[in-house]
């Protein structure tokens, strides 16, 4: 069992302002949009689409919204025909729109079984993550299977809203949520939470944004490999779904726009970076894999 240390207020301090650095973004998004005029789908292209901040899939830098679902995302919008805004909420949100409204989309999401039975839509794969639980380094942990972690009564750091977080629940594993990765590798690091579930693509950006280094984790335990998808709502009507699907089937077959997206993301990643019909983007290799 891992000794936790005494925090305090330390740790509630960052905590805020780390929630308070995530509303600000959100915030100046929500700015941005109400310029926009409201998206009334009026044809089989028409979506709202809704993300979250996860990267490296989809996140904010420098003001801008980036990351190689974004990318996909938009290079599908524009063989649509259109131009949509992307509108940036926190995960449990945006999901709970989709889930409720037609003519919404949500991306990166993983594929579930319950997702699957709900009726919603996927377009992809968009990417494929082996998905990962990681200890700080020098941790003594070693990790069978998730029966252990709930036995040894482990904490997790979690994203609200994750489909991972909520497969962990399921198993009696304790998962303390946040909004962002950011505070959930500080929280890691501080000792508040034994273990953090994340992935080998999304895991060393996070670690970067949070002033982290490689040698600051280890990886204990390989959950699963699994592909996320942009996923539509259920009330949406099949000619929409189909636009986007055969965009997403033209997009698969596009030499040259996968070979700029897996050049300009290995280059920004600083590992090698893949995309294939079968697994959409995927990491050649990265640090963080066992």
């Amino acid at each position: 069992m891992i000794r936790r240390p005494r925090l305090g207020g330390r740790l509630s301090g960052r905590c805020f302002f780390l929630e308070l650095r995530l509303m600000l973004q959100l915030m100046a998004f929500s700015v941005l949009l109400a310029v926009v005029p409201a998206v009334h789908p009026t044809n089989a292209s028409d979506l709202k689409i809704l993300t979250t901040i996860a990267p490296p899939t989809n996140y904010v830098e420098q003001g801008q919204l980036v990351g190689t679902s974004v990318d996909i995302v938009r290079e599908l919008d524009r063989r649509l025909g259109r131009a949509h805004p992307i509108e940036v909420l926190p995960a449990a949100r945006a999901l709970k729109i989709v889930e409720t409204t037609r003519d919404t989309a949500f991306f990166t999401a993983g594929k579930t079984a319950a997702r699957v039975e709900h009726g919603y839509h996927f377009i992809g794969p968009l990417i494929t993550r082996a998905h990962m639980l990681y200890a700080r380094s020098g941790s003594d942990l070693a990790i069978a299977n998730l029966r252990q972690i709930a036995d040894m009564g482990l904490t997790v750091a979690g994203i609200l809203g994750d489909w991972r977080t909520a497969y962990l629940e399921e198993q009696g594993i304790v998962v303390e949520t946040n909004p962002v990765h950011e505070m959930n590798v500080k929280k890691l690091l501080l000792g508040r939470n034994d273990l953090w579930i994340s992935s080998d693509i999304e895991a060393l950006p996070n670690l970067s944004l949070s002033g982290a280094k490689l040698s600051d984790v280890q990886p204990v335990f390989v959950l699963r490999e699994a592909s996320s998808y942009l996923i539509i709502s259920k009330q949406t009507d099949r000619e929409t779904v189909a636009a986007w699907q055969d965009a997403f089937a033209s997009l698969q077959q596009d030499a040259v726009f996968s070979d700029q997206l897996t050049r300009k993301w290995s280059e920004k990643l600083g590992f090698e970076i893949g995309f294939s019909k079968e697994k959409g983007v995927y990491p050649v290799g990265t640090p963080l894999q066992n």
